[in-house]
């Protein structure tokens, strides 16, 4: 059995032989989804003067945060 999960700007596909393994990649996709949220926040809120010892540009960071937290 195969199923589709779409999102706005995505779509994953789960294959799974049962609703645990279903449910398994749901909660996958769920984790990345939170994740993304929490790394963009924290690059949000660091200071300027780490991010560039970081080597990660204004632009760079200010184009990371528009994103959606469903988009890689």
């Amino acid at each position: 059995m195969s199923y589709r999960i779409s999102a706005t700007g995505g779509s994953y596909n789960v294959a799974s032989k049962s609703s645990a393994g279903f449910l398994t990649s749901v909660m996958d996709i769920l984790v990345g989804w939170q994740e993304r949220a929490a790394m963009r926040y924290q690059l949000e809120t660091t200071d300027k003067i780490y991010l560039s010892d970081m080597g990660l540009s204004s632009a760079h960071v200010q184009s990371e945060i528009a994103k959606h937290f469903w988009r890689q």
